[in-house]
């Protein structure tokens, strides 16, 4: 959907399942079950489909960003990260452990992902330009759903108890706990300095969106049903919501003028609510 013009473009017409959709500019790329996992590419300036990973991998999971595209495939039951250059159209092997190695993104030079090598979820990155890999945490919790944007990695810690947003910045080489009262915050998306998550209040996921940089956030649903999956670009946020008795899409633009000052407000003059 363009959400300026409101007008919808079917991508894909084929009677295979196509799933994990990811766009950046002009390009998206999907899971395509035609002729078993593979990744696709769909340009919409041109209008050219592009089969992009290779007929012996496969592909689950892609992510893209500018002439990257980063995906998991499994070769004899053993998962791993491989990287494409549209340019080019070289592929290349990120991860070669025989442990669980999936969910991979990717920003500029930087993928990330979810990788099983110590006996448990950790997150680790690779530096494309460097060709260096590191692994970003070594705690004995499990963490999911790496997000990375910049210099900024986020992820979902979980533990028997509850689940919390980390980010971990790569010039510093700090790590930050970002929510920290006792309930369940995850599933997180990030653009720039904003990130947009799942919290449980009243019993049900609401959606909630925090400026990583003051802490400060705000609760953006407040209904008595399923909101999950948000995803956030600029000052735009969509996510899964069950309101209706079925799953639909809603956005939420949060750079808007909600005092009617005539100046747009942005999540810095909401209180913190972590």
């Amino acid at each position: 959907m363009n959400l300026t013009t409101g007008v919808d473009k079917r991508i894909t017409d084929n009677s295979a399942d196509q799933k994990y959709p990811s766009i950046h500019g002009n390009r998206i790329v999907w899971s395509d079950r035609r002729n078993g996992d593979h990744v696709y590419m769909y340009d919409l300036s041109t209008q050219k489909e592009t089969w992009i990973s290779p007929p012996e991998l496969g592909g689950s999971y892609p992510c893209i960003h500018g002439d990257n595209v980063v995906w998991t495939a499994a070769v004899d039951y053993e998962p791993n990260v491989y990287h494409y250059n549209i340019i080019t159209k070289k592929t290349t092997q990120i991860t070669f452990t025989s442990e669980y190695n999936s969910y991979p993104k990717i920003s500029n030079n930087t993928i990330v992902w979810i990788d099983g090598r110590n006996g448990n979820p950790d997150i680790y990155m690779y530096d494309i330009a460097q060709e260096k890999e590191q692994q970003v945490t070594n705690s004995t919790a499990d963490q999911r759903g790496p997000e990375v944007y910049g210099n900024i990695i986020i992820w979902t810690e979980w533990t028997w108890r509850d689940q919390h947003i980390f980010k971990y910045d790569i010039e510093t080489g700090v790590e930050t706990k970002l929510t920290r009262d006792e309930t369940v915050q995850r599933n997180v998306d990030l653009f720039g300095n904003k990130i947009v998550y799942e919290k449980i209040i009243n019993d049900n996921f609401e959606i909630c969106l925090m400026d990583i940089n003051t802490g400060k956030s705000i609760q953006i649903t407040d209904n008595p049903s399923q909101q999950s999956q948000a995803a956030i670009y600029r000052d735009g946020i969509v996510w899964r919501d069950g309101r209706d008795g079925q799953w639909d899409l809603f956005y939420f633009r949060f750079s808007i003028d909600t005092d009617n000052d005539g100046v747009n407000d942005d999540v810095d003059a909401f209180p913190y609510d972590p």
